[in-house]
């Protein structure tokens, strides 16, 4: 069955003509998953370029550490040259061969597998008339019915037929009812012959035979008349395909001869009549795609084409379906569409990670259905000539194309399509079967063709994003090319390349931008998304942009797709000029490819525009994409591969070499300081430093120390003493003090120069404040080394910090930066760095008696009231509050402000108020108020309500006198009454005393 499929046997005569040389079967690689090796780090000087893999959230297996000659001199200046490529991370799929059609996951309808290939079964309702009408109704069993007297009057040699004669009114005979819904490009056949001297009698003019079909509301149309009385119909096999108004689920069909001249006369035969009716034939697929769970996996990613390498047969037909295997749906747009090439390369792959897909046969005839040999995906590609190659991109040159395979007598060439890839591309395998012909490779156009062997690997150069085969006629002998396997090994680029030394979230390098995808390959639309849906509305178009490269483009392609709707045209448009249009076919989903004049068009088109937008050394300009047609759009896949290569000149004061120089040193196996590149996706980037100067005229020693910090640290009135010791060359002096005070939010500089005069700010400087008169102190240690001290307060206005840094430097009078002191703050762990948030952090209240207990609710009106209040920062232990003038704190009575500063007692304020005669209840309130920054918090605020009681307590009676006299007696009870209106007494001390006992010296009172 094979043979027959590619034309094998023809293929074998051809090369039996030949003079037999050797016939190369190299077998192509297995379906595989290619992923770059594990890496280990790169320890290299200047002038050695390295490859550093980039994982978000994950150390890199390979970082990029630079060699250094010492572990205490400094770098001066460094140049870096770096450059995208792709990690690879491709999985290929291939199914072929019976393991895989009838694999437990899939599923036939009507199909089978035989001898590795993939087919369906065809079946031809058919009616021969030889054992009667068949289900065949008749008008008129006098004129239409079987025919079996004369072998002249049906097809064939024996069996019967259709015979029909009429009188004045039509007679006709009627088929059974098919379902033809859903059906397309459906033959009929039937074998006619017209009556004549001998096999009854001729029809005369007018008496004539119609073919008719019934429609869906139940009207019969002609579509085929054979004329009576002219050139006779004999043994004439007609042939037609039905039209669209035919085929729906109650189908008939009817012969009818309009007029005759009764049983006597105008015989008309009818033999055959067969309605080719494919059965539903499909075959769905495994599920497929990076899900887990999947029966066959690809790399999370875009997903490539998969192409189905399939015979079809005149007039056979294969249509695809994709179906989303987690719901069992159809995908819309993805739905019954013909060809070979499943355009997965326009799914929206962020959505689908499980797919399925359907096949669905049909043919002519069981002989004629489609047959599949294999479908790839993930990148492989395998072509075995079973249809002519030049309808997928292939050129012929003195080569012919027949019975499967391309062949050549002499001289011949044969090019392929460029190779290229909706995914960044890594490298390709090829393999193939062929004989006499040598293999050429090329990565562009202007490439000189490379002579491989096969099996073959390449690898692309990080600016290399396509390739392109020749196979060359290298004999005299007759060549033969019979098969070709690619398989392109595809990735990720990073998205958003950046470099932090320091762990500080401060970039020393990179400009993350959400427009712009991955570097080297702009994969995203101008929203930020990789894909971009929008509604065709009442005007019939849909639109989306993205910044695409203004040079070094190297490709563009870009994929749509119509929901619940289809596509009639597409174009590019760049500064409001249209650059490209497109006729789609009332297309559900298209892959807009560009072709080398449509890229050069592009490319001029880019470059009388312009950048409007700058990223990493690149400019971009904005092209605009519209799509015609109805439904919902989706724009996906965008590939727009550009050439990167960017150079980092940074001098000892720039970002870059400062963080290097603070960064900590690894001792083994050689001094070096690792450069953590990273990323918002997976990729690799090419470093190389290309120079670096270095210096080791003076060294930084640990520990350092600060004085005075809080953790986390606050703009406290209290100054820091920052020390660092430093060891300077004898041949050198220290000329400036550089202090850096460097968070997320700000970056503090002061350059103090250690001869005298005014110290220079730089940068947020305004926001660190020097000591007035103790700014600058150096100690001297021994004849090179000496403890320096910087003394310094941050300000109010520095806002809260995750991360905090002070860096202490010297500048030689050789203009060498050394390396850093450096004293850190982290917020490691939930916490933060700097804290610049003012709060109450206690209020205590006495009166005469002492402090007021926290559950007393009453004041005596006219009381005096002191109020001790400790102001400090929120979550921070300690005496640290704000300097003068940073914050105001105020006490209020009611509504009313009664006092307030500006400046406190190290943490404290101490104030006096009284309580008024008044009645009801009163607040007191302390409020801190931030004038140079810092946020107002629930802490910065306390409240104490009281009631106010305007009245003194009264004894209004008793039962004793001021003088009394009582009996004796062994117990005495005395009674009091007390009035206060407000709140009685909850304590009342009585002094009563006997004056025979307790008046001593008889004075009055008691003694």
């Amino acid at each position: 069955m094979a043979d027959s499929y590619k034309g094998r046997g023809v293929a074998f005569l051809v090369l039996l003509l030949f003079v037999m040389g050797p016939y190369m079967t190299l077998v192509p690689p297995a379906p595989a998953l290619l992923l770059d090796e594990t890496q280990k780090p790169n320890f290299v000087t200047e002038g050695t370029p390295v490859t550093v893999d980039v994982r978000p959230g994950q150390i890199s297996q390979s970082p990029f550490m630079l060699d250094v000659p010492s572990s205490t001199g400094a770098i001066t200046s460094l140049d870096l040259a770096v450059q995208s490529a792709t990690m690879a991370n491709s999985q290929t799929l291939l199914w072929e061969g019976d393991a895989s059609w009838n694999h437990v996951d899939a599923s036939h309808n009507n199909t089978f597998a035989q001898s590795g290939i993939l087919s369906g079964d065809g079946s031809v309702p058919g009616y021969d008339f030889n054992n009667g009408l068949q289900g065949w109704t008749v008008s008129s069993s006098t004129y239409v019915g079987p025919y079996t007297s004369n072998a002249c009057g049906y097809n064939g040699s024996s069996g019967g037929s259709l015979k029909t004669q009429a009188s004045t009114t039509p007679e006709y005979a009627t088929s059974p009812t098919i379902n033809l819904a859903g059906r397309s490009t459906v033959p009929f056949h039937a074998w006619v012959h017209e009556g004549r001297v001998g096999c009854g009698e001729t029809p005369d003019s007018s008496e004539n035979l119609q073919f008719l079909y019934k429609t869906a509301a139940g009207q019969w149309t002609v579509f085929h008349t054979f004329q009576g009385g002219g050139t006779q119909t004999s043994n004439f096999q007609y042939a037609t395909t039905l039209p669209a108004a035919a085929l729906h689920s109650t189908s008939q069909f009817r012969i009818q001869q309009t007029t005759g001249s009764g049983t006597c006369c105008d015989y008309w035969f009818i033999d055959d009549v067969i309605v080719v009716l494919p059965p539903v034939t499909s075959w769905t697929s495994p599920t497929f795609g990076y899900n887990s769970s999947n029966s066959f996996s690809l790399a999370e990613g875009p997903y490539a084409p998969m192409h189905i390498n399939a015979n079809l047969p005149l007039g056979s037909t294969l249509h695809w379906t994709l179906i989303d295997a987690q719901t069992g749906d159809n995908i819309s747009g993805f739905e019954s569409i013909e060809g070979t090439t499943v355009h997965l390369d326009a799914v929206d792959w962020e959505l689908y990670g499980s797919l399925r897909l359907r096949l669905m046969f049909e043919g002519l005839d069981s002989n004629s259905m489609p047959s599949v040999e294999s479908i790839s995906a993930g990148g492989l590609v395998k072509d075995s000539f079973s249809t002519d190659p030049t309808l997928r991109g292939w050129s012929l040159n003195n080569s012919t194309y027949l019975a499967g395979a391309v062949s050549s007598i002499a001289n011949g060439t044969v090019h392929s399509p460029w190779y290229t890839s909706n995914s960044p591309l890594a490298g390709y395998q090829i393999a193939a079967v062929l004989q006499d012909f040598d293999s050429f490779v090329r990565h562009a156009e202007s490439d000189p063709w490379t002579p491989i062997s096969l099996p073959y690997s390449g690898i692309l150069s990080p600016n290399e994003h396509a390739f392109q085969l020749m196979f060359m006629h290298n004999t005299s002998q007759p060549a033969l090319l019979d098969e070709v396997q690619v398989t392109m090994s595809t990735g990720q680029r990073v998205h958003s390349p950046m470099l932090d030394i320091d762990g500080d979230d401060i970039l020393e390098w990179g400009d993350p931008d959400v427009r712009i995808g991955s570097w080297g390959f702009q994969n995203h639309f101008s929203t930020g998304e990789k894909s971009h849906k929008a509604s065709f509305g009442f005007s019939g178009l849909a639109e989306a942009s993205a910044w695409i490269p203004a040079t070094n483009l190297e490709q563009f392609g870009v994929s749509v797709t119509s929901e619940n709707g289809n596509m009639t045209g597409m174009s590019l448009r760049i500064g409001g000029s249209t650059v490209l249009s497109k006729t789609l076919d009332n297309a559900t989903v298209y892959r807009l490819e560009l072709n080398s004049s449509e890229q050069s068009l592009l490319k001029t088109t880019l470059s009388s525009q312009g950048a409007l937008l700058n990223n990493m050394g690149q400019g971009y300009a904005l092209v605009e994409m519209e799509v015609y047609g109805n439904g919902i759009a989706t724009f996906s896949n965008l590939a727009a591969p550009y050439a990167t290569l960017t150079t980092i000149s940074a001098n000892q004061q720039s970002p870059l070499v400062m963080a290097a120089n603070s960064a900590y040193r690894t001792p083994v196996p050689s001094l070096s300081i690792e450069f953590p590149f990273s990323g918002l996706s997976n990729g690799k980037l090419i470093v190389e430093a290309t120079d670096m100067e270095f210096s080791d005229e003076v060294a930084v020693y640990y520990p350092v120390s600060m004085e005075n910090a809080s953790n986390p640290l606050t703009p406290s009135q209290r100054w820091l003493s920052f020390t660092a010791p430093f060891d300077v060359d004898a041949a050198r002096s220290i000329s400036l003090v550089r202090l850096d005070v460097q968070g997320q939010n700000n970056h503090a500089t002061w350059l103090q120069p250690t001869g005298g005069g005014a110290a220079l700010g730089q940068g947020d400087s305004s926001l660190v404040e020097l000591h007035p008169t103790e700014s600058l102190s150096i100690a001297t240690v021994s004849a090179t080394k000496s403890d320096i001290t910087v003394k310094f307060r941050v300000e109010q206005g520095w806002d809260d910090e995750d991360m905090l840094t002070a860096k202490m430097r010297v500048v030689l009078d050789n203009d060498v930066i050394s390396r850093p002191g450096q004293y850190m703050w982290s917020g490691v762990g939930g916490g933060q760095a700097f804290e610049n948030d003012l709060v109450i952090k206690s209020v205590e209240i006495s009166d005469d008696n002492g402090l007021i207990d926290p559950s007393t609710e009453y004041l005596a009106a006219g009381g005096a009231l002191n109020f001790s209040i400790d102001v400090g920062y929120e979550g921070v232990e300690g005496i640290d509050a704000f300097a003068d003038g940073d914050a105001e704190v105020q006490l209020w009575q009611g509504s009313t402000m009664v006092a307030n500063t500006t400046s406190l007692d190290v943490d404290m304020w101490n104030v006096s108020d009284v309580a008024p005669y008044s009645f009801g209840d009163l607040t007191w309130t302390v409020r801190v108020l931030p004038l140079n920054g810092g946020d107002i918090v629930d802490e910065s605020e306390y409240t104490r309500t009281f009631k106010i009681d305007p009245t003194a307590p009264a004894v209004i009676a008793s039962s004793v006198e001021w003088y009394d006299h009582r009996l004796a007696s062994t117990s005495q009870t005395v009674q009091f009454q007390i009035l206060d209106p407000v709140l009685l007494p909850s304590d009342v001390q009585v002094m009563l005393w006997r004056e025979w006992l307790d008046d001593v010296d008889l004075n009055g009172w008691p003694s």
